[in-house]
């Protein structure tokens, strides 16, 4: 972050590098669904981070778009950036990531937030309809796997609340919750560290009280269950201020009437709003590529934030 602050990089070193990615991630999405035939695009890692990373810089390049209707080349950049965008929204797709779809309107919101005022009425409406419609061709094109993901979570949630412990997906994760919350009663102010955690819950599997085959899984399928059970209280409030204080630091500057401080501050904002949403359903933060990507955008877009006696100007 110091390094940043003393050498900002060129914005369009910056805006370029994130459009790379997010065409990077959408491609070998498009690539492994379609060319190699995988069930679901995982780049090299776990689908769900990788989905969820692609959304991620999709939703980074739309908060460029501030930046680049500023340029001089103004239409060559927004052209860019929004592809770019749709290919990283694409590559969440493929992927079969719910959990990153649950924050869409949270990114729409940030966006309309950072960039709603310069938009005329007839204007917010096309937005809104092309909205519509792209989340429409998602769910009804059968190829994409959208509608199939949709649905199976739908029916995986009715067979849980109807008494099946089969373990699916989503009734895993509740069993978990399930396990998880037993341990938080337990023991809430101090939690059972990671050791005691695992211990735990193989303890309660043993008793019945959850699912055997969801004792092997070592984090919750959820960071603030999870982060609460393992550390406590004083652990779930770190989780929390990890991702509040960045997302205030950021949203003072939306409201600049500078648009490359508006799309970085967009950013800067979007980073925590969406791993709140990656974090319900994942332990985003138990993986290497959750924590290098949190912790680095972080230090690159505060460093790029102007002192606060200009934040107004």
């Amino acid at each position: 972050m110091l390094l940043v602050k003393a050498y900002p990089p060129r914005l369009s070193w910056l805006w370029s590098g994130i459009a790379v990615g997010a065409l990077g991630a959408g491609s070998l999405a498009i690539w492994q669904k379609f060319g190699l035939e995988m069930p679901r695009a995982s780049g090299f890692q776990n689908a769900i981070q990788f989905g969820n990373l692609s959304m991620l810089l999709g939703a980074f390049c739309l908060a460029g778009l501030g930046w680049g209707l500023d340029q001089p080349d103004r239409k060559s950049w927004a052209m860019a950036l929004v592809t770019c965008a749709l290919f990283g929204i694409i590559g969440s797709l493929l992927s079969g990531s719910r959990g990153g779809w649950i924050g869409v309107p949270f990114i729409a919101f940030v966006l309309y937030r950072a960039y709603g005022r310069l938009l005329t009425r007839s204007l917010k409406v096309a937005v809104a309809l092309i909205l519509l419609l792209v989340v429409t061709l998602a769910y009804a094109i059968p190829s994409l796997g959208v509608q199939s993901r949709v649905n199976l979570a739908i029916d995986q949630v009715h067979h849980y609340v109807e008494g099946d412990r089969s373990l699916s997906s989503v009734g895993a994760r509740f069993e978990m919750w399930r396990g998880a919350s037993h341990l938080i009663a337990a023991k809430p102010l101090f939690g059972w560290g990671k050791n005691g955690y695992a211990s735990q819950m193989q303890r309660l599997a043993d008793q019945g009280v959850i699912a055997h085959q969801v004792a092997r899984y070592d984090h919750a399928h959820n960071q603030f269950i999870d982060a609460w059970a393992k550390r406590g209280l004083l652990g779930l409030l770190a989780l929390i201020a990890l991702y509040l204080v960045p997302m205030r630091l950021f949203i003072s500057l939306l409201s600049s009437q500078n648009m490359t401080r508006v799309s970085v501050a967009a950013a800067g904002v979007l980073l925590p709003v969406t791993y709140i949403d990656f974090s319900l359903t994942q332990g985003f933060l138990n993986h290497n590529s959750g924590t290098m990507v949190y912790a680095f955008w972080c230090a690159v877009f505060y460093g790029l934030l102007p002192p606060s006696s200009s934040a107004s100007r």
